[in-house]
């Protein structure tokens, strides 16, 4: 791999945790990483974040507070989704939430996220929202 200063790099030296380009991170950029110490399995990469399917009962909350981008389909989160689970990120754009059987969404709970532009909430089992769920996402555009 070619750095953008100049010299290659071996391959096993690229996404090796070991900033190996001099005066850029050009062989660390975009590779995955573990995101969350209470919750090492779920990798980010750039400013998203997958746990997708790792059987997640909560929201671990050491997560990088500039992750944008939450995979979170699949997991068991119907229990503690709370107003305050999503309250320390406030750039998030991209929100999934699918299959977490939710039967309730918790009022508050969108309520910081106004930059989020797309929510999932497919094959939960939701019956009842109530008229302020919603509240705070002023540039919602997929739901």
């Amino acid at each position: 791999m070619r750095c953008g200063s100049g010299p290659c790099l071996a391959l096993e030296r690229v996404c090796d945790g070991i900033v190996n380009c001099p005066l850029t991170w050009d062989d660390e950029d975009h590779c995955p990483f573990s995101c969350s110490a209470i919750v090492p399995e779920c990798e980010c990469k750039d400013v998203s974040i997958s746990c997708l399917r790792r059987g997640l009962t909560f929201l671990p909350g050491d997560i990088e507070s500039q992750i944008s981008r939450f995979h979170l389909a699949g997991n068991l989160l119907n229990e503690t989704l709370s107003s305050t689970t999503f309250a320390t990120y406030r750039h998030i754009v991209f929100l999934d939430l699918s299959n977490n059987s939710l039967t309730t969404l918790p009022i508050g709970v969108f309520f910081q996220m106004s930059r989020l532009r797309i929510l999932d909430l497919r094959d939960n089992f939701l019956t009842k929202i109530a008229n302020s769920t919603f509240l705070g996402l002023f540039n919602l555009r997929t739901l």
